[in-house]
């Protein structure tokens, strides 16, 4: 089938289907205007994606290849000889956004295969770290399956072309792989491995929508997740989807504030450490994975929250609440090892129960968020420290060093000498976000936080987008003497724009400049980890937020972020912790929080790792060295929500478009009404079958409507009738026959 030739001229042309592109995209759809959304890639979301595990292999060997030379001249890629340029047009060569990665590293951990049971098997799980050095080989093994995965994430049902009847049935998957490896299945005839059927799940990443220019059609392009009726009925009016249970572990959050110890396992625990992960196993189930690229949280009424549901964007989103917030508490002096982890009071009833802090200190936390939560009424009390640390405007406070550390690490998220300004706001933010869908203030988006950028791409291709994947650009179209981007090169043909949006990792190094423009230019260290049970176990699976204040260990502040299958990132008895901070070396940077969380006496089970550093530009200037109508997209930073990202779509969106409305709310299905009844039918209107011409389908339509009027008139006369017989027998009961 021939794909649809594309036009040649938009409004506005969006590269890369990143957060802030997306949303720009759906934006600008909303109010009508003509879009093209193409991406190099062929999955959504960029730097902001999540991939099953074979989608991730694939990206870490996408990123550890070498870039390919960049293009220089208009006469180097396809299509160049008949690509005509004006009077004053030139070619500027897009950036390589492999460069935006480096010191990507994973490291697998687990047996090829499950090792069989034995009676005086006396190494531990821990001890499976040495399948470390051979894990090059297990890559090698199974480099076939690799190759054949045609995408990172967008086309998961090709991703496991295989693996999905090994989902289904356990006895299918191993008798299908009997002749590769039967001798292996011979000598592991012991308890099979753990498996787990989550029906939805997989339904859920049956693949992400591809949108075309048919309304209609992009109006059911693909099953991204949505809210179910009882979640939208039951949030009517703020429609964000609730979590599971969320009474109940509110309250479960309380039985671990009373804990201390990083080390504790519950029976539980025990039972699902016993279980054996292979690195085949991981492979069958790869479709059960959800890796962020970069993890990050909602707050439960921040700017993301509120426009998911100003705009209506919210019924292709499904979200689960935090269930958890703890912390590092040290007990030592000058230890940076020695501490655990608590739970972190959310609530007034959690302040009062919880034994961490003192009945004093606990009137003196009480005091000040209830100051906190309407600071602004109080500008008096706040004018000596406009120019001071949020740490010293605590100490003025009267809050001992304990209460400190609440605040700063597990509340407002900010550092001691932040300005004081800065601390207040996120420590509102933080109580305002309390209790609105849940136990605690934040949401995280099920199924990987890629789903967030596929919803705004699919609000856009409702609204007519165009859509192509796979489509890389090649060069910029300038105009030097308007200093105007004109469109773009992308395959070797040209496409033209009135504006031009694009992801900041295909900057072209000529709009760097030579004036300190990206001397700002910051990196990211992230780590994402599979452990075979949580960090601080539970009888119930925990979704956990974790923030580590600095120590000598780990001079920056470390977000941890843990969930398991209940939030669909991982199979069933797998956990995930996915690790940021400030640096560039991710294993050197993230090494003493690893030590702590995982690499302890009774810690988790390492199984697989990967650490990767990544380049940060949301500090940098974007604007002052690239045309005028070139609106660059930074990718994710290194805080914990998308309040930055939002930001600079509204931004982006306001300067092309200053008068208009930025996303306002789309309608639901059933609000729709068609004004179109009764209207000659044009072409486009109908479909054409085979064998048959528009007259004739207008006929069928004009004898439906004589069918119409003909059952109406019998109808009418059927009426008469009655009427008739009704008066005859009215007749005869006056005459007394």
């Amino acid at each position: 089938m021939e794909e649809p030739e594309l036009d040649t001229q938009y409004d506005v042309i969006v590269v890369g289907t990143g957060l802030v592109e997306s949303v720009v995209a759906a934006a600008a759809a909303r109010i009508g205007k003509k879009i093209l959304h193409i991406d190099r890639n062929d999955y959504y979301g960029g730097q902001w994606a999540s991939f099953n595990f074979n989608g991730i292999r694939e990206w870490i060997s996408d990123a550890t290849d070498p870039p390919p030379p960049p293009p220089q001249q208009q006469q180097q890629f396809p299509g160049a000889d008949e690509l005509v340029l004006a009077e004053g047009e030139s070619l500027v060569a897009v950036g390589d956004p492999s460069s935006f990665y480096f010191n990507v590293n994973q490291t697998c951990y687990m047996p090829e295969v499950a090792p069989a049971p034995s009676g005086n098997n006396d190494a531990s799980p821990q001890q499976e770290t040495a399948h470390q050095s051979s894990a090059p080989e297990a890559e090698e093994a199974q480099s076939q399956t690799t190759k054949e995965t045609p995408s990172p994430n967008t086309s998961r049902e090709e991703d496991d072309v295989g693996t999905s009847e090994a989902d289904e049935n356990e006895s299918a998957s191993v008798a299908s792989e009997s002749e590769v490896v039967a001798e292996e299945e011979n000598a592991h005839a012991g308890p099979a491995l753990p498996t787990t059927t989550t029906t939805e799940e997989e339904n859920a990443h049956a693949g992400p929508p591809l949108p075309t220019t048919t309304a209609e059609e992009n109006a059911h392009a693909g099953p991204l997740p949505t809210t179910t009726a009882e979640e939208e009925n039951a949030h009517a009016g703020p429609p964000l989807p609730t979590t599971e249970k969320n009474s109940e572990e509110s309250h479960k959050t309380t039985e671990a504030n009373d804990s201390t110890a990083g080390n504790m396992i519950t029976p539980a625990a025990i039972e699902e450490s016993e279980k054996v992960w292979a690195h085949r196993d991981f492979v069958r189930h790869s479709r059960k994975f959800n890796i962020d690229l970069a993890p990050k949280l909602l707050y439960s009424r921040g700017p993301l929250v509120e426009l998911l549901i100003s705009s209506n964007v919210a019924r292709y989103t499904e979200f689960k609440c935090i269930t958890r917030v703890l912390t590092w508490m040290m007990t030592g002096k000058g230890e940076c090892e020695d501490g655990g982890l608590l739970a972190v009071p959310c609530s007034r009833s959690d302040v009062f129960t919880t034994s961490a802090i003192t009945l004093v200190e606990k009137r003196l936390l009480m005091k000040f968020l209830q100051f906190c939560s309407s600071y602004e009424k109080h500008q008096e009390q706040l004018e000596e420290f406009q120019e001071r640390t949020f740490g010293e405007f605590l100490k003025s406070r009267g809050l001992t060093a304990n209460l400190i550390h609440f605040v700063t690490a597990a509340m407002a998220m900010v550092g001691p000498d932040e300005p004081c300004q800065t601390g207040l706001e996120r420590t509102r933010l933080f109580l305002a976000s309390l209790g609105r869908y849940g136990s605690t203030p934040f949401l995280f988006s099920m199924y990987g936080c890629g789903e967030l950028p596929q919803a705004f791409c699919r609000l856009c291709a409702v609204f007519e987008g165009t859509y192509v994947l796979r489509k890389p650009v090649s060069h910029l179209v300038v105009d030097s003497g308007n200093n105007r981007c004109i469109g773009l090169v992308a395959e070797g043909q040209r496409f033209g724009c009135d504006n031009l949006v694009m992801s900041s990792d295909l900057t072209p190094s000529h709009y760097h400049g030579d004036n300190g423009a990206w001397s700002e230019l910051c990196h990211i260290s992230r780590a994402i980890l599979f452990t075979d049970r949580s960090i601080l176990p539970h009888k119930e699976e925990q979704l956990t937020l974790l923030r580590l204040p600095p120590t000598p260990d780990n001079p920056q502040p470390v977000t941890v972020i843990e969930g398991g299958s209940r939030a669909g990132i991982c199979p069933q008895g797998v956990y995930c912790l996915q690790l940021s901070c400030l640096g560039k070396e991710a294993e050197v940077d993230l090494a003493g929080a690893v030590r702590k969380l995982v690499d302890h006496p009774g810690g988790p089970t390492l199984l697989w790792s990967l650490y990767f550093n990544q380049v940060d530009v949301s500090r940098c200037d974007l604007v002052s060295c690239s045309p005028a109508n070139l609106y660059l997209c930074p990718g994710p930073d290194s805080s914990l929500d998308y309040d930055a990202a939002i930001t600079q779509a509204r931004t982006i969106f306001f300067s092309m478009f200053p008068d208009e409305t930025f996303l306002p709310r789309a309608p639901d299905p059933d609000e729709i009404v068609f004004d179109n009844i009764g209207a000659e039918l044009k072409d486009g209107d109908y479909f054409e079958e085979e064998g048959s011409s528009k007259t004739e389908q207008e006929n069928k339509l004009e004898g439906q409507e004589t069918g119409r009027e003909e059952a109406v008139s019998e109808g009418h006369d059927s009426e008469d009738n009655n009427a008739q017989v009704n008066e005859t027998k009215e007749e005869v009961t006056s005459k007394g026959i």
